[in-house]
């Protein structure tokens, strides 16, 4: 979190303001370590698969996500970035693979443990793959780092069908009361969704940008934004939804290097453009 400036009669600052660091997602920080979980639905190009997967101190697969990370290193997954071979599949293990099992080949499953991955099957059928892998992080935080919550990133879950994207953002939207920072990366897009207030955005624009959009879910948005090519404010889509109007295809403004600032009242999806 970041707090504006003390006022001009040198009083305590007058708002906090939450701030976004995408550049986060790729490096390694240890005042915001990063938590992965790998889902069933295709996985982001080669070069920034390596980053976030370097970046993170905690990695899970969704069930079938495993079915995705096995497949990234192979012909089925793989070729397009010019093909992976067995070893470098085997420098890509998850620490955990848990879910209800359907969808984790068996192939796969056979790899995974021969090569010491714990798999956990859990059959509950009122609780999600993702919300086992978060459970699961959560005991994890409360056990082996003192209570410290990691930034939470979601490989996939925004490209194919319609109604698992709108299950990332429904997801996105559960998460975004109960932790700080939870993001969703597919191959096109990366998403968060902003809580009522004030947050400031910082695009890493090598990897993400230019294309921007704040989307309302749920309910109208009264949303203000400096930073984009087009901002939103009283005049322009206030309050924003899907039943009046929309602001999409938005571009970030270069010469505020990726930085969105972003006011609302309700929550709301803030997505950028993954670049390829």
């Amino acid at each position: 979190m970041a707090e504006s400036p003390p006022n001009d009669q040198g009083g305590a600052p007058t708002a906090t303001r939450k701030v976004w660091e995408s550049s986060t997602l790729l490096e390694k920080n240890a005042e915001r370590p990063n938590a992965l979980v790998i889902l069933n639905t295709p996985l982001v190009h080669q070069d920034l698969f390596r980053k976030i997967w370097a970046a993170a101190s905690v990695r899970y697969c969704a069930d079938g996500g495993a079915n995705r990370l096995f497949d990234h290193f192979s012909g089925a997954g793989g070729a397009r970035d010019g093909g992976k071979d067995e070893d470098e599949r085997a420098e890509f293990l998850p620490d955990l693979i848990r879910g209800d099992l359907d969808s984790l080949r068996n192939d796969v499953r056979e790899y995974y443990a021969s090569k010491g991955v714990r798999i956990d099957h859990d059959p509950d059928q009122y609780s999600t793959d993702l919300n086992k892998c978060v459970s699961s992080l959560v005991e994890y935080e409360k056990e082996k780092v003192g209570g410290k919550e990691h930034q939470l990133i979601l490989l996939g879950g925004l490209s194919g069908r319609l109604d698992q994207t709108i299950h990332t953002i429904n997801a996105l939207s559960l998460l975004e009361k109960e932790r700080e920072f939870s993001w969703a990366i597919g191959p096109e897009s990366i998403a968060c969704v902003l809580g009522p207030g004030s947050h400031d955005v910082r695009m890493h624009m090598p990897a993400f940008g230019d294309t921007c959009a704040v989307l309302p879910i749920g309910q109208p948005a009264h949303v203000t934004t400096k930073g984009q090519e087009w901002d939103l404010g009283p005049t322009d889509m206030y309050p924003t939804s899907v039943a009046t109007a929309v602001s999409s295809s938005n571009n970030l403004r270069k010469s505020n290097g990726g930085q969105v600032d972003i006011d609302t009242d309700v929550a709301v999806v803030w997505t950028v453009e993954v670049r390829s």
